[in-house]
């Protein structure tokens, strides 16, 4: 007989953060690096209304991020009649230091529909309840309602992880899914 033998490997349980499935939306407003709202706090939330978006908080850019947000990105603009929204939220204290940065995140990924920005508070907007140790969450909301949240902490978004959340988004997208 073979002994069994287990190894202890600690695995992570991806951080719980965002607003709850179910839950409305709650608008908030961040100054945007890029796009037609250069320059102003916007609400893209609220331009959204009960429309699909996709909303990125992140602390800091990522070669992983960028590459979802633009995989997303041409997901919307391929969906015909979603009219879909999506925009990067970055959680920095001070947008003006940060701009540069986000705004080469956006150029380097190619984002030119999804808007990039600063939440000048590294806590978020309140009622997204963003996780403290969450490197990046990621809210799908349509019809008013969030329909999916992910969450990861630094380093953990991988390709499987990734290729998850462009599923969830494709069928938020998709005529007749539920709104």
């Amino acid at each position: 007989m073979l002994p069994i033998v287990t190894l202890g490997l600690a695995c992570a349980a991806p951080p719980a953060s965002g607003p709850a499935v179910g839950d409305k939306p709650a608008p908030y407003s961040f100054v945007v690096c890029t796009g037609a709202q250069r320059g102003k706090l916007h609400c893209f939330v609220c331009d959204a209304a009960d429309k699909p978006f996709v909303a990125f908080f992140a602390r800091e850019p990522s070669p992983a991020l960028g590459t979802l947000a633009r995989r997303c990105e041409d997901a919307a603009r391929l969906a015909k009649g979603a009219d879909a929204k999506g925009w990067v939220t970055f959680l920095k204290p001070d947008q003006l230091a940060f701009d540069a940065t986000a705004r080469r995140f956006a150029t380097e990924h190619n984002l030119a529909a999804f808007s990039v920005g600063v939440f000048e508070d590294v806590v978020g907007p309140p009622d997204y309840k963003i996780a403290a140790d969450a490197a990046i969450t990621v809210v799908i909301a349509s019809g008013a309602k969030v329909r999916s949240t992910f969450a990861f902490t630094d380093g953990s978004l991988g390709t499987m992880e990734a290729d998850g959340i462009l599923k969830a988004w494709k069928a938020t997208l998709t005529p007749g899914a539920p709104k």
